[in-house]
């Protein structure tokens, strides 16, 4: 049983690391749509928007799991979804992708799944919510390490 668990621990912390590598790599690649940031950073240079994206990432990822506790996980999610800029997007992609695999591979949206929930575990809707948040919780706080980690590794090794 605690092997069991152990490797679940082990695969969590992996696809957050995954996922953070993943966004820092498609940084650098220029996957993400430009046009989105540079209302903001107007007349910065290629560098510079790259530190501000990897500053917000950083910081979103460490304020996630405070938004969730506060306003709880329907509405923390709700409101990033909501907000139009690549960074809030791929977070709440993550964990979309995240729930998806780990509660239900049949649904498309965390919010919508959630919200129609059926009962899957003991007609208990709210303990459904419970059990969801707190993995949810969980997973995020191997990103914000591995965020934290690696965006300052970054940033220090680029000055």
């Amino acid at each position: 049983m605690g092997d069991r668990l152990n490797n679940k621990k082990i695969i969590k912390t992996q696809k957050a690391f995954l996922m953070v590598k993943n966004f820092i790599e498609r940084l650098y690649k220029n996957d993400f749509d430009n046009n989105i940031d540079d209302r903001e950073n107007k007349g910065d240079n290629k560098e510079n928007k790259r530190r501000k994206r990897l500053e917000k990432f950083k910081s979103y990822s460490v304020k996630m799991p405070t938004m969730i506790k506060v306003n709880g996980l329907i509405n923390a999610l709700a409101f990033i979804k909501g907000k139009n800029d690549e960074v809030h997007q791929y977070i709440y992609d993550s964990i979309n992708d995240y729930y998806i695999e780990k509660f239900n591979p049949m649904a498309d949206d965390i919010i919508k799944d959630i919200l129609s929930n059926d009962g899957k575990i003991g007609d208990n809707h709210m303990e459904y919510q419970r059990v969801v948040t707190a993995e949810i919780l969980s997973y995020l706080v191997w990103i914000k390490r591995f965020a934290v980690s690696e965006v300052n590794d970054l940033i220090e090794n680029e000055s």
